[in-house]
Order: structure tokens, then C-alpha cells, then sequence
């Protein structure tokens, strides 16, 4: 009797190159914030630079060690290179929730730890805009420009969820004073998160006369003299050309948030900050409140003022002059 045989046949499955797995996550889970978008694609321009026929199944923790060893040697600052490195991640995570990446390849990306201090070179720490040179970028830049200016200041918002502003997203019944910015699109709704602004006097002092011209509630109320929406791009170069124009203190658009966050925390505390910024963690806080030396010298200050008012209230002392006899 015959015997037969069977074989298993195994047919390897299609990788993918790196650039294509982004167009995918762009096409289905392109991020809403312009600037991480970016710099997603700069990411992966660096990472087809540095290996030109990178495939996902053979790109892994040796080769992204390697990788952030080139783009130190290339000059990029460390906190980028290590941004750039996250950004890779994330592709490669979604990927293999979809089945496009073995789970072995993001695993081998996770393990690499991103670069330590004296790696690369390192950029100044942001500091905080000062307040006088928000105003003089104002006066020289347009009425639009300006009173978005003024709303980041009055709020502490992304500049993306400024621009994306509709009238519909605001509620002015919820309180008796105040309105209630929800936008439906914004950092960390993906994660189920809420993002909410409450708007002030002064700032519905400025949105009024943007709601009251706005066409339907969907419309971003904020447009440009050819009546397209404002981007926070869009409004980030006409900043940067305002202060090159006009000689002015440079800051840009992030840096007004960071001033927000360090003048809250100052006056009210970290915790609020954090809830007037809207992030869900108080580490991401800690990175925008650069006041900590001005908090310390707060307490010094108040160690002075307790000294000297003990110093005042202390019995005079007495003098006893004794005669002898």
C-alpha cells in the first residue's frame, strides 16, 4: 500500500516597507495636531534616509538603537531625536493592532531606551514669553491675529484647538457668567478623554462679534481674508514674520501656553494648571510650569515677612541698673 505524504506548505506573509505602514496609520489615524503630524513624517523621511529598504519585519531594536546614534551624529537635539523615536513607536504599535506588523517587531522598539543626558546635543530649556512681548507682537499683527493672541493668553488652549473654535462647540447656558468651549476634535480624544475651556468675560468679549458672523455653528469661526479657516501654521509663520519685521522679542505660539501654566500654577497651584491645560497627567504639567524659582523665592519671601513681624512683636528687653551700697 501506498504511503502518502502530505507537507505543509507555509507561504510568509507580505511585509511592509516603513513609509508605507505610515501612509496606512495617516490614511485611517492621521493625528489632529498639524505639528505632530510633521513631525511624524520627518520621522519617517530620517528613518528612509538613514536605511533606505527598511522593511518592518527586519527593522528592529538594534536598528533604531543605531538610528538615534545617527541623528545625534547628524546634530538634531536630544528631547527631538527622542520625540521622533516616540512618534516611530506609535506607528509601529498601531500596526500591529492591525495585523500589519508582527508584534515581536514593536516589542523590540519598546526596549530601547531613549537617549540620555549627554548623547546629544542639548537645546536651552523654553522659557516663558514675557507677557510685554505677546503684547507688542499684537499691536503690530492683524485684528484676527491679535485676538486669537489674546484668546490663548485668556484660556492656555493649543493653538490647534484655538483655530478649530465654532460656535456651535461653545455652551452659554451651562453657567450664568461663564461659556463652555467643548471641541469634538481635539489631543487626547481618542483616548476617551474630554477636553473642555471655560471662557471668561474678556474672552466673549472678543468671540462675540466671530459668532455673530459665523455662517452655520460648524463653521471654525476664525477665517482669513479669502474666508479659509486659520491654521495654527498658518498663523505661527504670519507670528514669526510679525516679530522679524518689527524687531520684536521671538516666542512662539506654545510658548504662550507655557506662560499660562506657570502664572496659574504661581497664583492657584500645579493641580490647576493642569485642569486649565487640559492634561491627564500632572508629569506632562511639570514640563510647561517653569516657575518653580519664582514659587521658591515666593516662600522665602513669606519666611522674611513671618521674621520680621516676630522680630517687631518681641518684649523690648529691660535694662536693670543696679547701685552698689
Amino acid at each position: 500500500m501506498d504511503t502518502i505524504h502530505f507537507e505543509t506548505v507555509c507561504v510568509p506573509a507580505r511585509t511592509i516597507a516603513t513609509h508605507e505602514l505610515l501612509e496606512l496609520y495617516h490614511r485611517y489615524n492621521a493625528p489632529l495636531d498639524r505639528s505632530d503630524l510633521n513631525s511624524q513624517k520627518k520621522a519617517f523621511e530620517l528613518l528612509r534616509e538613514f536605511l533606505p529598504a527598511a522593511d518592518t519585519a527586519n527593522f528592529g531594536a538594534k536598528e533604531l538603537r543605531r538610528f538615534q546614534e545617527y541623528l545625534a551624529k547628524k546634530g538634531y537635539a536630544r528631547n527631538y531625536i527622542n520625540k521622533l523615536v516616540n512618534f516611530i513607536r506609535c506607528v509601529f504599535n498601531w500596526g500591529v493592532i492591525e495585523e500589519l506588523v508582527p508584534p515581536h517587531a514593536a516589542y523590540a522598539l519598546k526596549i530601547v531606551q531613549p537617549l540620555k543626558h549627554g548623547k546629544a546635543k542639548e537645546n536651552p530649556p523654553r522659557k516663558d514669553v514675557v507677557a510685554d512681548a505677546i503684547e507688542q507682537a499684537r499691536k503690530h499683527s492683524t485684528e484676527l491675529e491679535g485676538d486669537i493672541f489674546q484668546i490663548l493668553q485668556l484660556t492656555g488652549m493649543r493653538p490647534c484647538e484655538a483655530c478649530r473654535m465654532t460656535a456651535g462647540e461653545i455652551n452659554k447656558a451651562l453657567d450664568e457668567v461663564n461659556w463652555l468651549y467643548a471641541p469634538k476634535k481635539h489631543k487626547t480624544a481618542y483616548k476617551g478623554k474630554d477636553r473642555t475651556v471655560w471662557l471668561g468675560a474678556e474672552a466673549q468679549a472678543i468671540l462675540k462679534k466671530y459668532i455673530d458672523a459665523a455662517d452655520t455653528p460648524e463653521k471654525p469661526l476664525f477665517l482669513n481674508t479669502k474666508g479659509n479657516p486659520v491654521t495654527s501654521n498658518w498663523l505661527g509663520n504670519r507670528l514669526r514674520k510679525t516679530i522679524a519685521k518689527h524687531n520684536l522679542p521671538k516666542f512662539t505660539l506654545y510658548q504662550i501656553r507655557h506662560r499660562v501654566c506657570s502664572d496659574v500654577s504661581s497664583e492657584h497651584g500645579r493641580d490647576y494648571a493642569r485642569a486649565v491645560l487640559g492634561h491627564t497627567s500632572m508629569q506632562t504639567t511639570k514640563i510647561y510650569d517653569h516657575d518653580d524659582v519664582h514659587k521658591a523665592k515666593k516662600v522665602v519671601n513669606a519666611r522674611n515677612t513671618h521674621y520680621k513681624t516676630a522680630k517687631t512683636e518681641e518684649s523690648p528687653r529691660i535694662l536693670r541698673i543696679y547701685r552698689e551700697t
